[in-house]
């Protein structure tokens, strides 16, 4: 009787250190799922993958759409230190194939640029030099900007300007002619790669880290070479052709800061280079 007894004293011991371990585990869960503040997620995450589409812009001279080189430099690049002209570019070609495209005629440049509006009339046809023309409500600019820049944010109440695009403002209608022109800047034949290699949220931020190069294969047989910032990363006469490449093998490492809005959505703060 007396062995029976410490054998169910025994078991009730086991029991007892089983259950909480089940209870810590089950505390350790909850913690880490619902109320730890920093921890890793997946990069395949939708938050993640929505916050890098935010400053990703259409390349006419690629015919790609990507995170603009901007943002790829030897040093931090943020909202203070990117000029009013290059935010609206930026938010323009995130948007402009969402846009619809006018027929161009003189008469659409009327109360936006007069100098060419007159210079338009003069030659009595069209300007060929302009490839497309379309408009955007200064309210929609101000959505898509927030949306990049932060809630707190606004759109320069003026034009802006940047390669093949212009951009002009109109007080009396509230918005914006923003034309295309033909030809300017010719082709370019880099490319870009990059692959994401890990996220952590924070309370107030989200951080993802990006492996990054911008890369061209010579015609005349000298080889590829790969830039990012003015650091030479991966330079091979031998390699002729991008298929293959492993990026992360020789990839300028990038940290991207999204902070949060109030509302719980996230902005684009800030890049740099995690490897100097």
């Amino acid at each position: 009787m007396e062995d029976e007894g410490n054998f169910s004293s025994k078991a009730k011991g086991i029991v007892t250190i089983v259950v909480i371990a089940l209870i810590c585990l089950i505390a350790y869960f909850v913690y880490d799922v619902f109320f730890k503040t920093t921890r890793s997620i997946s990069i395949n995450s939708t938050v993640v993958i929505d916050s890098m589409k935010l400053i990703e812009a259409k390349n006419s001279l690629r015919n790609v759409t990507e995170i603009p080189d901007t943002f790829y430099t030897d040093l931090i690049v943020n909202s203070s230190n990117l000029t009013d002209k290059d935010k609206s570019w930026i938010v323009y070609n995130h948007i402009s194939n969402k846009l619809s495209k006018l027929v161009y005629t003189c008469s659409i440049l009327n109360g936006y640029d007069n100098a060419l509006y007159n210079t338009c009339n003069s030659y009595g046809t069209d300007l060929t030099y302009v490839e497309t023309a379309q408009k955007l409500s200064y309210d929609n600019f101000q959505t898509e900007y927030q949306k990049i820049f932060g809630n707190n944010t606004s759109v320069p109440i003026s034009g802006f300007s940047a390669l093949g695009v212009k951009g002009y403002y109109s007080a009396q209608n509230n918005d914006f002619l923003i034309l295309s022109f033909a030809g300017v800047g010719g082709y370019d034949d880099h490319f870009s790669l990059n692959m994401l290699k890990d996220a952590t949220i924070y309370p107030d931020k989200l951080e993802v880290e990006q492996y990054y190069a911008l890369c061209s294969i010579g015609s005349d047989s000298t080889g590829l070479k790969c830039m990012a910032g003015t650091k030479t990363v991966k330079e091979d006469s031998k390699t002729t052709s991008r298929s293959g490449l492993d990026i992360t093998t020789f990839g300028r490492l990038y940290k991207f800061t999204f902070n949060k809005n109030a509302d719980g959505s996230y902005y684009w703060y800030s890049t740099e280079p995690v490897e100097k």
